[in-house]
């Protein structure tokens, strides 16, 4: 991964500082376990991997714990009947309580052996822990010689955002105790490397609806909840395709796609709250969610049409309310498969696709982006560990969201372009979604 390898040369970085300890809350796929092994051979004392069951490789997982890597058990954790969200809460709670004891163990350690303690997370639930840690023991900050943290996704940095807010409200102070490197909104990662998720996406969604269907191309209505760039070129797909596509947005601004030069997407566009969206859902057979959020309550499942396809393209399992869904269904610790449900009011059938999780990493990730598709938010993140822990400015040690350097941005955007990278993407998963788009 070259961009990736860049950013130890870009910070002159070929060690890091000794007694290092790195605590990731990832995606489990190739690219992370690549990093992870970088910070591994530049010197880490110790890195702390938790996972999540629908975004983990199996062969990730198995080849990080064959190598000693600290990989949680709770990585694979799935109940059917329990909200992803509520079981991850306990699992970053239990990975925050072993940073939590790396500090406390650290109390009596004289400044020169103090841990540098880095936070790295995918979704902000467990930064947002490790600061009710430190609200709670704020002597704890002290024992440490750097302390910061790293978010990667835009409903991470949102949470943070509101996280702060949350305790100004309350009048507890500013909500983050310790530095966030903010990757999730640096202008690399949102002009460069977002839109190719649109092109990861799509094929996955073409595959389902291939496989899936229950009527004809000519009979089906999909549609497509959540205006962002990645709903509004499903969309706009599927209605090339023949397929009548409506698009359902709650704010009166839809985002325009990159995908087709920013133009305004050809569907009908609705607007509306929940009385506009039942209503499209009363007309529609597939239901594409695209919110990051709650967009399905379990108080619209009597208005699904019988024989529905629900796919999520955001992420958790909250799109749909899917463990609302799945509790019509025998309890199971398996997420990789479609889940048929019957909605008791209405005795209509549904089927959830992936068990609810994002149809991006279903059949256990083996469609994921590779690593050298997905370098530019890896030399982000590795980027910023490193600045975090050998820049020596004031400015970054302030807790709160911090940007990531504009000339380090520069410097691996003008890598990714020499790469086409996205030129590359855009033709390999394009083939992909053309072969699916045959088969409908």
């Amino acid at each position: 991964m070259p961009i990736a390898h860049s950013a130890f040369t870009a910070l002159g970085v070929s060690t890091l500082p000794s007694n290092t300890h790195i605590f990731a809350s990832q995606h489990l796929l190739g690219t992370v376990a690549l990093m992870v092994k970088a910070f591994r051979e530049l010197g880490a004392a110790d890195i702390h991997v938790l996972g999540k069951c629908y975004s983990t490789l199996p062969a990730v997982h198995a080849h990080l714990r064959d190598e000693g890597f600290k990989v949680e058990e709770r990585s694979v954790h799935f109940d059917s009947h329990e909200p992803f969200d509520r079981g991850f809460a306990v699992s970053t709670h239990m990975f925050c309580e072993k940073i939590k004891s790396l500090l406390e163990e650290a109390s009596t350690s004289p400044k020169s052996c103090k841990p540098n303690v880095v936070v790295m997370d995918d979704g902000g639930m467990l930064l947002e822990k490790v600061n009710d840690m430190l609200v709670k023991n704020p002597e704890l900050r002290s024992n440490a010689n750097r302390f910061f943290g790293v978010e990667q996704t835009s409903s991470g940095a949102n949470r943070l955002y509101e996280y702060n807010e949350r305790h100004k409200i309350s009048g507890k102070g500013a909500g983050l105790r310790i530095p966030v490197h903010n990757v999730a909104r640096s202008r690399a990662k949102l002009t460069c490397e977002s839109p190719l998720i649109s092109y990861f996406t799509l094929p996955r969604v073409l595959h389902h609806v291939a496989g899936a269907r229950r009527v004809d191309r000519k009979n089906m209505e999909a549609l497509v909840i959540g205006g962002g760039p990645i709903g509004l070129t499903v969309s706009q797909r599927l209605d090339g395709l023949g397929i009548a596509t409506k698009l359902f947005d709650r704010k009166s601004v839809v985002e325009s796609s990159s995908a087709d030069g920013g133009c305004r997407p050809r569907v009908p566009i609705h607007c509306g709250g929940d009385s506009e969206l039942i209503e499209l859902i009363s007309s529609s057979n597939l239901i594409i969610g695209a919110t990051g959020k709650t967009s399905v309550t379990p108080g619209m499942f009597p208005h699904f049409q019988h024989d529905t396809s629900l796919i999520s393209i955001s992420s958790s399992d909250r799109e749909f309310s899917a463990c609302d869904l799945r509790q019509y269904t025998k309890r199971t610790n398996d997420w990789n498969k479609s889940v048929e449900v019957v909605i008791p009011e209405t005795k209509r059938s549904v089927t959830l696709g992936y068990s609810g999780f994002p149809l991006t990493f279903d059949d256990h990730c083996s469609h994921a982006g590779e690593p050298e598709e997905m370098q530019l938010t890896m030399a982000l993140l590795i980027a910023s560990v490193l600045d975090g822990l050998t820049t020596e400015s004031p400015e970054r040690e302030v807790p709160g969201m911090i940007n990531v350097g504009e000339e380090l941005q520069d410097y691996f955007i003008a890598q990714f372009n020499h790469l086409e990278i996205a030129k590359i993407v855009e033709e390999k998963y394009g083939r992909l979604a053309a072969a699916y788009e045959e088969r409908i």
